[in-house]
Parts: structure tokens; C-alpha cells; sequence
């Protein structure tokens, strides 16, 4: 099953709104009724939209059918719903905690839907350029509901606290004319997550626990400055006399949204925040391959000709300091394509940069380097941006950042890239194709979330898997009498660890066959009966090792009578043995 795709539309003006759903089995079309409505509506105000959805519930689907996690949390649910029962948030929240648990208990969930998340988010930014509309001047807007809301706010968090997604307010310029929070669950998870405390695994890596207080995100760049992510938030909850709206004013620090427990149908809020948000060309394509000296000396242009020095005394010396310092590097003749992969670390295009320039590479290699080019991506970004568009037009401002603009598109690039190699890998781990895990294998794999090397990194999920298992279809040779040979079936249990070969397992059968998406190594252990449907856990027992090749499993028995087993790893009951 292909990894979801990004949706890419046509831009009619300078607007894109995203939809994002909440609880539900949403696919492309469920919400074709709600974005006609919008669509109506905000034409009548001479508003166009390119209005997008995010479509998450095939990465949901991964983790399920690997896990069949609705029987292995039941439990866990009847339990805080009977504890929610009893306190403020009530009978609403109690009814809704199977859904928001999912997210707080598997760490690779909430990663791979946020890594969905930004890649759409990337898309509509790229599709706007591509009409010819810069980030300066992309009128962006998000409503989510629901569930949608945890996943909106973790997301924007994620974009404002990296520099390499090409998302962040400061370094790249993105930001929110508006963010609508409708039902949000946020407040009900963190209640959740701080119930179930030390269940949560990488709890500092969820930022509805770890933060002190729910602020919508915001990016401090080097002049000290706080950029909010969202010009506006607005929250909508239902009460007895029917919707109301929560706005908050975000000013040098954002503030907290506000959170409500009871869901509502996205459709019904079509209007209102319609009129909230209701409250314009150059192609994306360069014909030109900019460099890092074109991209520092159209920055110094644009400084000098809206009198930057004078404006932000501060900030033009800051960007003067930071031209210095990557001129003296000797990276002046590096192509955008290059510094954004410098940048992201990709390391496929560091090695080609490595070979022609190995002494400077080096250098451009250390922190400083990359700190420096931020550097000069957020005061080109937010303080010389600010006096660009208060004093030129569309098309001068749009000319003056062209190279700043290329490098920014070939961040996007690259991370859009590695964040759909970031969710292959999901796919391959959690995906239809990957094998199941039974029960104990739910638990111990919950519980190796802690600890090295199982903990999810950087680029996706830990290639390693805990294996636990109960096999009854093993064939092994049995030596009877003189020449005599007869085949056994006979049961096996197999404790070790599966690695997944990301990048393995294309082509055809032969060449999975060599090169499969899995192999596992450990311990197993069966009865000296050579029987099925025995176990090795009582009398006397053989154990010895097992090595598995893709969707075959050799073992070895030791001692007295050596047994030689060769099965398939699939299991005879799915999610059993």
C-alpha cells in the first residue's frame, strides 16, 4: 500500500485553507460537502480559496492492524473512563478517551501523523509559490476539529521549533492568518496523559504534556524577537445555548487557546468559520540556479533600498556580521540546492558536496555554519520582510528575495523528501505488508518504547521490533530406525529481535528472497516431544537459536538430539500464535 500523498491543488488567489478532521474514518470525499459549503460561502465575499484536506486515518490503519490495539487498550480505557466519570470533564470526556489514548500511548503514532502533517503543510506552501504567490504574502489558514486539534497543535509546535521543515514563522516566514480550534480534545489528553503519567512514553516529545502551559507556538530568532506562528486563534465550543467562540489575541508571548471536551460535526461550523476567516504571478520553477553570494548580495540590496540600517539599526548590523562570517567560509559559490542540503543533513547530497570540496566541507560541515545561514534567514524573514512589504509592492518585494525565495523552496524540497522517506519507513514497519504482533509482542514493544535501541529517532521508527512467539507449524526430520527418516510438525517459542530493512524487499520474489524487508535473530526453545501443540515449558526441552529470512524461520535445537526447524513466521491465528 503506497504512503498517503500530499494533496497538491491549483491556487486561485493568494488563500489556502486546510481542513483537518477529527475522530472518524475520513477519505478523500467525506468532507467534499463541507468544502463546497466553504467554498460558496467565501466566494460570496470575493474570497478564493485553494481549500485542502488532510487525510490521516491511513497512518492510524498501520498501527491498528499491526497491533489490533483496540483489544490490547481496552482495559487501559474502561479504566481512565471510569475515573473521567467521576470528575469536572464529565460523561463527554469519558466517551471519547478510547480515541485520544491512541495517540498519547504509541510515540511512533503521533510521529508519523505529525511527519503527514508537515508534508501537506509543505505542499500548500510550494503550490502557492508555484502561483507565482511568495511566503510573505500567502494568506494560510487551518480548521481542525476534533481530534484534528491535538494533531494541528503538536504540528504547528513541530514546524515553529525546527529550521529545516521550511515552516518555521521566523527563519521562513510562514504563518497562520488564522487557526480554528473546533471541539479540541487538547485539554482532555493532557488531563489523559497526566493521569496515566508514567505510561506516556517520550512524554517531552508531546507537547500537549510537556508544556507548561497550552500556548500556540512561536519562534524566538536572533534578534530576540518572538514570532507567533498564528496571527489569530480561535477556539469553538459547543454549550447549551449553541456555539460559542473563544478568541484570543496573540501578542509578544501567544496565549493559551482554549480547549472544549464536546465534539462537533465539522459541517455545522462550515459557516462561522467561513466569516472568521474571510475577516494576487511568478511560477515556482527558477530558470536560474541562485547561489549562496547572489542570495547575500540581493539581501544587502533590499536592506539598502528600504534604509534597513537606519529602520533596524540592530538587525542590519546582525545580517552585516552574518554575511562576514559565511563569506569568509569560502560557501559563497554553493547553489541553494546545495546549502539546503547542508541544512537538512541529507546525506545523499553531502557526500557529492564532500568529494568536490572536501578541506572547506569540513568546515561547512560544523554547527556554526548552519547557525549562521538560520541566522540570515530569519532576519531576511521577519525584521527586512516587515520593512519590504510596508514599503515596496508585491512584484519589487517578490524580485528583491528571488535567490532568499529559491533557497526556501529547496528546503521545502528536501524536507517534504525526507519526510516521505520518513513515512515509507512507517509504512514498511507498520503497513499491511508488515508482519503482525501478537499479544505479548503488544506489550513488550509498548514497553521497549523507553529504551535504546528501540526509542524512535530523527529519520522514523527504530528498525528493531521485540519478537515473542508461539509456533506449531515448525517441520523438522526425526530419525526413527536404522535408515529411517519421517517428518514432524512440532511446536516452537522464539524470544529475540526483528530488524527491518528499510530500503529491502522491492523488486521481485527473487530479489526479496535475497534481500528481504525483515530479519530476526534469538533464542527458542521446544519439548524433546517431537509433537505440536506442546510446550517447552514443561519436562524436558531443547532450546537452542533461530534466524529469520524474511517470512522464513530456520532453528536450531541443541543438545542430545539436535532438531533442525524450518517454518514460516506467519501466524496460524492472527495476533495469536
Amino acid at each position: 500500500m503506497p504512503i498517503p500523498a500530499p494533496q497538491s491543488l491549483k491556487w486561485p488567489a493568494d488563500r489556502a485553507l486546510l481542513l483537518v478532521h477529527g475522530v472518524g474514518n475520513a477519505v478523500p470525499g467525506t468532507y467534499d460537502g463541507v468544502v463546497q459549503q466553504l467554498s460558496t460561502i467565501l466566494s460570496e465575499q470575493n474570497d478564493r480559496y485553494a481549500i485542502y484536506s488532510l487525510y490521516y486515518d491511513q497512518v492510524n490503519d498501520w498501527f491498528a492492524g499491526k497491533t489490533q490495539a483496540a483489544l490490547g487498550f481496552a482495559s487501559l480505557v474502561n479504566a481512565v473512563r471510569s475515573r473521567l466519570d467521576a470528575t469536572r470533564l464529565g460523561k463527554v470526556a469519558a466517551d471519547v478517551v478510547g480515541d485520544v489514548i491512541w495517540p498519547v500511548l504509541l510515540a511512533d503514532v503521533r510521529d508519523a501523523v505529525r511527519t503527514a502533517y508537515l508534508r501537506q503543510l509543505q505542499q500548500i506552501v510550494l503550490d502557492g509559490k508555484r502561483a507565482g504567490v511568495e511566503v510573505p504574502f500567502q494568506r494560510l489558514s487551518i480548521i481542525s476539529h476534533s481530534l484534528g486539534c491535538f494533531h494541528t497543535f503538536e504540528a504547528l509546535h513541530a514546524a515553529a521549533r525546527s529550521t529545516v521543515q521550511g515552516l518555521a514563522p521566523g527563519t521562513d516566514g510562514v504563518r497562520f492568518e488564522n487557526v480554528i480550534f473546533v471541539a479540541s480534545p487538547v485539554q482532555l489528553i493532557r488531563a489523559v496523559a497526566q493521569m496515566i503519567g508514567p505510561l506516556v512514553p517520550r512524554a517531552s516529545t508531546l507537547n500537549t504534556v510537556s508544556l507548561t502551559t497550552l500556548d500556540m507556538p512561536a519562534e524566538m530568532i536572533i534578534t530576540g524577537a518572538v514570532v507567533p506562528s498564528a496571527k489569530r486563534t480561535v477556539s469553538m465550543a459547543q454549550r447549551a445555548g449553541g456555539p460559542v467562540m473563544r478568541r484570543y489575541s496573540l501578542g509578544h508571548r501567544p496565549q493559551a487557546t482554549g480547549h472544549s471536551l464536546r465534539p462537533l460535526r465539522l459541517r455545522s461550523v462550515a459557516l462561522v468559520s467561513a466569516i472568521l476567516i474571510a475577516c494576487s504571478s511568478r511560477g515556482l520553477a527558477q530558470t536560474r540556479e541562485y547561489t549562496l553570494e547572489d542570495m547575500l548580495v540581493a539581501l544587502r540590496k533590499a536592506a539598502d533600498e528600504v534604509h534597513f540600517a537606519t529602520v533596524d539599526s540592530s538587525a542590519n548590523h546582525t545580517l552585516d556580521s552574518l554575511t562576514k562570517v559565511l563569506r569568509s567560509s569560502g560557501a559563497t559559490r554553493l547553489s541553494v540546492d546545495a546549502l539546503a542540503a547542508i541544512s537538512l543533513h541529507d546525506r545523499a547530497q553531502l557526500h557529492v558536496i564532500a568529494r568536490a570540496s572536501p578541506q572547506r566541507y569540513a568546515s561547512w560541515s560544523q554547527p556554526w555554519f548552519a547557525t549562521a545561514l538560520v541566522g540570515v534567514r530569519q532576519i531576511a524573514n521577519t525584521p527586512l520582510m516587515k520593512v519590504l512589504v510596508d514599503q515596496k509592492t508585491k512584484e519589487d518585494v517578490g524580485a528583491l528575495i528571488e535567490p532568499l525565495s529559491a533557497l526556501h523552496t529547496a528546503i521545502v524540497r528536501h524536507a517534504q523528501s525526507a519526510n516521505e522517506e520518513k513515512l515509507r519507513r512507517y509504512e514498511w514497519k507498520y503497513g499491511p505488508n508488515a508482519p503482525r504482533l501478537n499479544g505479548p509482542e503488544v506489550v513488550l514493544n509498548y514497553l521497549a518504547q523507553w529504551i535504546w535501541p528501540f526509542v524512535p529517532h530523527a529519520d522514523g521508527p527504530s528498525p528493531f521490533e521485540v519478537v515473542v512467539s508461539y509456533s506449531t507449524t515448525g517441520v523438522t526430520i526425526v530419525h526413527k530406525a536404522g535408515d529411517e527418516y519421517v517428518a514432524r510438525m512440532v511446536a516452537t517459542t522464539h524470544l529475540g529481535v526483528r530488524h527491518y530493512r528499510f530500503g529491502w524487499g522491492e523488486g521481485g520474489l527473487l530479489s526479496r528472497l535475497v534481500k528481504p524487508r525483515t530479519t530476526a535473530i534469538g533464542l527458542m526453545a521446544m519439548s524433546t516431544r517431537d509433537e505440536p501443540l506442546t510446550t517447552p515449558f514443561k519436562g524436558a526441552q531443547r532450546v537452542g537459536v533461530f534466524l529469520e529470512w524474511g517470512g522464513i524461520r530456520t532453528a536450531v535445537a541443541m543438545g542430545k538430539e539436535r532438531r533442525v526447524v524450518v517454518g514460516r513466521r506467519n501466524a496460524l491465528i492472527p495476533y495469536l500464535y
